[in-house]
């Protein structure tokens, strides 16, 4: 087996370090519209179709990296050389290089999340076997559990990292899933929705129909259950997105039309298919795979009391597979829910991906400019040319004036990309499988069906850019510099300090979570603005509270964000939030924010408020941080 630590084609230059220019002069343009960098010339080696988020060697997060998988490369095309045709890699932007890792059971179109204890957890996947020199490499995968343990986070001393990081000795699911979605829960378990038991191929009829969920760890009873209106929707049912909600717990998932609250809390799991609403717009294909939209909920605030919005953007349309430009939101935990129409997109997109920035805006990019999912490697016919586009859309701008073009990427993301924030601001772009779809647009007829010749372009895109928003290039960025306890739990009050007067120059602190990506799906992604309880101008101390319960802040890993009144955005700490005893820091009472029963003395969150405060297992602490600001 190749499992070696192989160098990529990577410039020997420190081209991450030099990505974002010295704010010591900042450029106008790049204030308005951001910029691109492109992260390697030469690409890295491997077509990241999932996209995973790791802290790297420092636990803050500072040097992250990622986990990717892709699928072995088959005729026509020549296997991956450059990754012995493992189909498993970590990738470091920061040394130009990338770890093989050896999965046995193929994960390819499986899904994926972000566990509590920082490892990550993948379900199910693709049923094809792989093999080199006639031994199999990868096999059927579809009804597979595995966990992956970062390598950087194996013990020390651990013989083979490169075998030890798959562990799939957590016995398999009784069904099989390809496409399905994994969410982590307040508890630390995952609910794991739909994916059908089969590749779904359009041009064959077959019943692969799997409209069931269930959770690891397994619960006790008889699982998976049926929700019908997975059923219902079929075959528009994979990679249904999913959100747990801050009040009640309750899970949203949306397939298509329809939708489903789902009340994990309860033993028996009810599922609710009559509060929310059919979504369906005139001439607007099902919201979902392969007329994929991006979903996600937007940012959690104080202003709006950590209310649940969920926004869907994009897709495909009827007769023609127009591009849709509509973005519809609901908010699931109103007494009567109801889908809107809001601001449409400038441009539209089909497979999008949309990620939430430190800010608490939204970041759209990636996708097709006609056209749907799906497709083996190098059919771009199904979904070409790539919109290059990219929008900012801020969620509190008056209705009409909420997206904003910003600068458009240079690499074209098609089926199977993906997006991520990492911890130093940017958004990092990967994947996709039809970079030949320059031969559809010159109609080059030679080319296709699969005949890779060397007229014929490689549809494998194996480089990655990373984009800086405008808030990097913006004077007065905080910036962390004394590291924040490893881990710090639910409710906490907790102080950090900054080098000039935080009454002036500390707008928001946010945090948000670890992602994960595949198909435009991030489960992972989350934002929960904190509340500021003092600021103090005499020795520029400030105290904040932490998230109060799993239902609003999902247990796991981290990025922690000060905000400067000037918009700039300096780099993450990255923290394990988790249950644990309660610790407090004492308000400043002169200098308190919010209410007066906070100042002076320690206020513990929620206590005699019942069971909205108090999710099963979890508690609150304290965390101690230093900002420096930088000019």
């Amino acid at each position: 087996m190749f499992l070696s630590k192989l160098a990529i084609g990577l410039f020997a230059i420190p081209y991450a370090l030099a990505a974002v220019p010295d704010i010591a002069a900042p450029d106008a343009t790049n204030q308005q519209v951001g910029r691109w960098d492109t992260v390697t010339g030469a690409g890295t080696g491997v077509v990241c179709i999932h996209t995973i988020l790791l802290p790297g060697p420092d636990p803050s997060g500072k040097n992250w990296k990622l986990m990717c998988m892709e699928r072995p490369h088959v005729a026509p095309y020549q296997p991956n050389n450059a990754t012995g045709q493992e189909t498993t890699v970590e990738v470091d932007p920061w040394s130009g290089t990338f770890t093989t890792t050896h999965v046995l059971r193929n994960p390819f179109c499986g899904g994926h999340s972000q566990m509590a204890d920082g490892k990550i957890l993948v379900i199910g996947g693709d049923r094809d076997t792989h093999t080199v020199n006639n031994v199999p490499f990868t096999i059927d995968g579809r009804n597979a559990r595995r966990v992956y343990t970062p390598i950087d986070s194996l013990p020390a001393g651990t013989a083979s990292p490169a075998n030890a990081a798959w562990n799939l000795q957590i016995g398999d699911m009784a069904v099989n899933r390809w496409y399905p979605t994994v969410l982590i829960l307040a508890t630390g378990e995952h609910m794991i929705i739909s994916g059908s038991t089969n590749n779904l191929d359009w041009t064959q009829p077959l019943n692969t129909n799997n409209p069931t969920f269930e959770y690891y760890p397994s619960r006790p009873g008889v699982w998976p259950r049926t929700a019908s209106f997975l059923d219902k929707m079929y075959p528009y049912n994979l990679y249904p997105p999913a959100f747990q909600l801050p009040k009640s717990g309750k899970v949203f998932s949306f397939s298509g039309r329809l939708s489903a609250l789902i009340d994990h809390t309860q033993p028996d799991s009810p599922v609710d298919e009559t509060t929310i609403p059919e979504l369906t717009r005139p001439g607007v294909r099902p919201l979902i795979y392969p007329d994929t939209p991006a979903a996600c909920m937007l940012p959690l605030t104080i202003a709006n009391n950590w209310t649940a919005t969920i926004q869907i953007c994009g897709g495909t349309t009827m007769p023609t597979n127009a591009t849709n430009k509509g973005c519809y939101q609901i908010r699931p935990e109103d007494d009567k829910p109801q889908w809107e129409d809001v601001d449409l997109m400038p441009a539209g997109k089909v497979m999008p991906d949309v990620v939430l920035l430190p800010n608490g805006q939204l970041f759209y990019t990636n996708g097709g400019a006609w056209g749907e999912a799906g497709g083996s490697a190098g059919e771009a016919w199904n979904s070409h040319p790539p919109s290059y586009d990219s929008f900012l859309f801020d969620p509190t701008a008056p209705a009409g004036s909420r997206f904003k073009g910003v600068a458009s990427a240079t690499v074209g993301r098609l089926y199977h990309s993906g997006a991520l924030l990492v911890p130093d601001g940017r958004i990092v772009t990967t994947g996709s499988e039809m970079a030949n779809w320059e031969d559809i647009e010159a109609n080059r007829t030679a080319c296709f069906p699969f005949n890779r010749t060397n007229a014929c372009l490689n549809p494998f895109e194996t480089r990655m850019e990373l984009y800086s928003p405008p808030y990097l290039f913006l004077p007065g960025k905080p910036q962390f510099v004394k590291t924040p306890p490893a881990n710090i739990t639910y409710g906490s009050t907790f102080e950090f300090t900054l080098n000039l007067n935080p009454a002036l120059n500390l707008s928001r602190v946010s945090m948000t979570r670890y992602g994960s990506t595949t198909h435009s799906t991030n489960t992972d992604q989350r934002y929960v603005e904190l509340e500021v309880l003092s600021k103090n101008p005499a020795n520029n101390r400030v105290v904040v509270r932490a998230p109060k319960n799993g239902y609003v802040a999902p247990p796991g890993r981290w990025m922690i964000w000060a905000i400067g009144t000037s918009g700039g955005v300096g780099q993450a700490f990255s923290l394990f939030l988790q249950s644990g005893t309660p610790t407090y820091v004492t308000v400043d009472q002169t200098t308190a924010t919010s209410s007066p029963n906070a100042a002076g003395r320690v206020v513990p969150l929620g206590v005699g408020k019942g069971a909205e405060n108090a999710v099963v297992g979890m508690a609150v602490t304290v965390l101690i941080i230093t900002i420096s600001l930088v000019l």
